[in-house]
């Protein structure tokens, strides 16, 4: 009898062992419940703001569709860019013009009716990244969103602002218009790295 109570007491721990070999992943290092150990690369931004009223001298293009704020002519007629590097080998570039007094910023609905905004956002990949230059090729992606109000839908015409037959507002994708290809061509930033900025950028040559 205590020949058998010690072979059911062997049976049981050998069960025991097993099942704890099992739960820590048999002690192989790879078990699916261990955590990812690698570390998230920071993503890390530039921008720059211009206004034409301030006597900014616009860039010779601006990643929208035929220069649209420098060729307004309007001083109220600002533009902010900012360029992001996600760490993997990655941009998103965003471009927006809006309407400001300089203190206050106009919106579409708002009684004055100029409010006029153009917006597009770009993402593509890192062509190179050295000190204070960075490269990017043209963009994979590209979302442009055009809105106007009242009087400001009168430029729409005369700047050639819209990708629609009939001048009208909208949003518009590289993928259903591929013509915004032309309006972020691949362009090497010059970066301060100290305070975040955009200091200039031009078409990149090969």
């Amino acid at each position: 009898m205590a020949c058998h109570i010690r072979e059911l007491v062997a049976v049981v721990g050998t069960l025991a062992l097993t099942a704890s070999m099992a739960a820590c992943g048999n002690g192989s290092g790879d078990s699916s419940s261990d955590g990812d150990t690698s570390v998230a690369k920071e993503a890390t931004s530039y921008t720059v703001s211009y206004a034409a009223g301030g006597g900014d001298a616009y860039p010779d293009y601006q990643f929208l569709k035929n220069n649209a704020v420098s060729d307004s002519g309007d001083s109220r007629q600002h533009l902010d860019v900012t360029l992001t590097i996600d760490g993997d080998g990655g941009y998103t570039l965003v471009s927006e013009s809006y309407t400001s007094d300089g203190s206050e910023r106009y919106e579409i609905g708002d009684d004055t009716g100029i409010a006029l905004v153009l917006v597009s956002t770009s993402k593509g990949n890192v062509a190179d990244q050295n000190g204070d230059t960075i490269s990017i090729e043209a963009p994979t992606g590209i979302d442009y969103v055009l809105k106007t109000d009242l009087y400001s839908s009168q430029l729409t015409s005369a700047l050639d602002l819209s990708y629609n037959d009939d001048d009208s507002d909208g949003e518009w994708t590289l993928d259903d218009t591929p013509e915004l290809a032309g309006i972020v061509p691949a362009t090497t930033f010059t970066v301060d790295p100290s305070d975040g900025s955009i200091v200039s950028w031009e078409r990149s040559t090969d």
